[in-house]
């Protein structure tokens, strides 16, 4: 509001051409509460000046309100509970009800026009992928072109990313696609009948799961987990111990992995963003409906998070936020096979209200492709934005292999 609370943007722009066009890529990080410093190992090669050199668009990365650099940020401190950092931030005057996709999907279009760009590439990951939709459905003539990469979206995943059909969904890929290999099929014959092995010894044995489970989920978010779920399995299956621990600097490394990006994310803009989004269908109801036919460990291991709404004010976002919209802009949507956290059902569901929409599933990969500089899916990525008006060639999915040795 003109008259309102001024906040401040940090702003990143790479610019890796000489002469570039007037309609760049804008980042949208995922979270919500991230911040594009998780992504500084990669800004200065392929993902970042890479892709500005191949497409000749500056790169606008940013801070949305309440994260990272930007003021004010809605940070908890260590171990913090949540209604001790909800409180804390109201009682610095900090109105949090201003911290919704909708007001973010406001600052893009401000950042738009204060930098004098005429319409704007959107590249969404993660939550971002949701940001982005807010922002086609508030300002569908400033946008000319969208890349959604782990595709969220709130009317059609509530209750299903990062939930127990969703990881089951996602290893239930990694088996068809085992399956279809030859060499991983005769390797590992029958990954799905090892896992529920593995899960009755450890209901037999009055052993908690969620640990195996957890491992599982974990691996699931990044690439290279996939070359690594059937060998595990059938490690653990045949109690076969060296190759199991064979297995553990890969998860450590995944889990610190996690933890790091854990750490730079502003919680109070993740629980303000994600009540604001998801609270009125973040249900029981709806989660039994989702949830019901997952395997009863995986449910055990993953019960419904309740998101502490009710400390935050009367939201302000409308109610078109969490209802379909149809959109002609045209819309890449890239899903990992294997992605747990926003699986590829979300995508399917979401494709038809787009009616230029293209859907790219990048066999064996997790929730983050791009950023690990996956060739073929960057190709993709490049190809759509310089001309978005034309289907891109997917061909190169065919060579994306399976990999099926540890390495």
């Amino acid at each position: 509001m003109p008259n309102g609370k001024s906040i401040q943007l940090s702003v990143l722009i790479l610019k890796g051409a000489a002469t570039v066009t007037k309609d760049p890529i804008v980042h949208l990080q995922g979270g919500p509460g991230g911040t594009y410093s998780s992504y500084a190992q990669v800004l200065g090669g392929e993902f970042g000046l890479g892709t500005s050199r191949a497409t000749g668009r500056e790169i606008v990365f940013f801070d949305q309100r309440g994260t990272g650099a930007s003021k004010p940020a809605l940070m908890c401190r260590a171990n913090e509970e949540a209604p001790a950092c909800l409180s804390r931030l109201k009682a610095a005057s900090i109105d949090l009800a201003a911290y919704n996709s909708e007001e973010s999907a406001r600052d893009v279009e401000m950042l738009r026009t204060a930098l004098g760009y005429e319409k704007l590439n959107l590249y969404g990951q993660s939550y971002g992928t949701v940001l982005a939709q807010t922002v086609m459905r508030l300002f569908p003539g400033s946008v000319r072109s969208t890349m959604i990469e782990g595709v969220s979206s709130v009317p059609f995943d509530a209750q299903l990313s990062s939930s127990p059909k969703s990881l089951e969904s996602a290893l239930g890929r990694v088996f068809e696609e085992c399956a279809a290999d030859a060499a991983c099929k005769a390797a590992y014959p029958s990954p799905s009948r090892d896992l529920d092995d593995i899960l009755r010894a450890l209901e037999e044995a009055g052993a908690d799961p969620s640990g195996f489970v957890g491992i599982l989920g974990t691996l699931t978010q990044f690439s290279q987990g996939k070359s690594y779920i059937p060998y595990m399995l059938r490690a653990a299956a045949t109690n076969d111990e060296a190759k199991f621990n064979a297995l553990a600097p890969v998860v450590e490394q995944a889990q610190a992995c996690l933890a790091a990006v854990q750490e730079t994310l502003a919680l109070g803009a993740l629980i303000a963003v994600n009540c604001y989004d998801y609270g009125p269908l973040a249900t029981t109801a709806r989660w039994n409906a989702v949830n019901g036919s997952a395997r009863p460990a995986f449910r055990a291991a993953n019960p419904q998070q309740p998101l502490p709404c009710e400390l935050l004010p009367t939201s302000r976002v409308s109610d078109a936020h969490r209802s379909p919209f149809a959109s002609s802009i045209p819309t890449l949507l890239i899903s990992g096979s294997a992605d747990s956290n926003t699986p590829k059902e979300t995508a399917d569901a979401l494709a038809p209200s787009l009616s230029k929409a293209y859907k790219v599933v990048v066999p064996g990969w997790g929730h983050v492709i791009l950023a690990f500089q996956e060739p073929c899916s960057t190709n993709i990525f490049r190809e759509f934005v310089r001309d978005p008006s034309r289907a891109p060639n997917t061909s190169c999915l065919a060579k994306t292999t399976f990999p099926t040795t540890i390495r």
